[in-house]
């Protein structure tokens, strides 16, 4: 059994908070003993920015969390390992190591869909056009406003790098237009079916 944790704040909870990912800390939900004891197999990681443009979260840019989310591979080799491709998550299971997958939560550090290459070349494969905040390509739950030209485009630029498109966080009318211009592969990484829970983010 391959156990998969969709969703975990790991960078930005070591830059904002300055903690040691390698120690167990009962303030935080991750740790690598934590991975260890659990036998998760893969982790979606994110670079979670919430700001318009070059803003971050705690002040932690997107490519300084791909700095992190690299460090942590190369400091811990037998534990870790970036996941970019299917050959790379197939040798996942035997290898007893965590894989890392990289998901964007929201598209905001990207000031033109074609920035999304470099982030690609690093390593990102999963993207979420918004978090909860209205950006220049789609708006989260907290607006009403649905996908815009630039968000077409990025679309585009995702479809041509392969890459997952992630509908949590998105309002509804962005989450319906999404769908309906994009025709690769989609994942709900932490929300679920408003059938099963009527919430703002299901």
């Amino acid at each position: 059994m391959l156990i998969i944790d969709g969703h975990e704040d790991i960078a930005s909870a070591i830059e904002g908070a300055r903690r040691d990912f390698s120690a167990a800390d009962p303030r935080y939900s991750l740790s690598l003993p934590g991975l260890r004891a659990g036998g998760v197999g893969i982790v979606l990681a994110t670079t979670f920015c919430a700001g318009e443009g070059k803003k971050a979260f705690k002040g932690v840019t997107g490519r300084r969390q791909l700095e992190i989310y690299e460090d942590l591979c190369r400091r811990f080799p037998g534990e870790l390992a970036r996941v970019q491709c299917k050959s790379d998550l197939r040798k996942i299971p035997a290898s007893g190591r965590t894989g890392l997958v990289i998901l964007m939560e929201g598209a905001d550090p990207l000031p033109n869909p074609s920035a999304l290459e470099e982030y690609h070349r690093r390593g990102a494969r999963v993207l979420a056009l918004a978090w909860n905040n209205r950006n220049a390509y789609a708006c989260g739950l907290s607006g009403r406003g649905g996908l815009t030209p630039k968000g077409r485009e990025l679309l585009r630029v995702m479809k041509d790098l392969r890459m997952v498109l992630d509908v949590s966080h998105l309002n509804a009318r962005s989450f319906r237009e999404a769908l309906d211009a994009w025709d690769g592969p989609v994942v709900a990484s932490h929300s679920n079916a408003k059938a099963v829970a009527t919430v703002k983010r299901n």
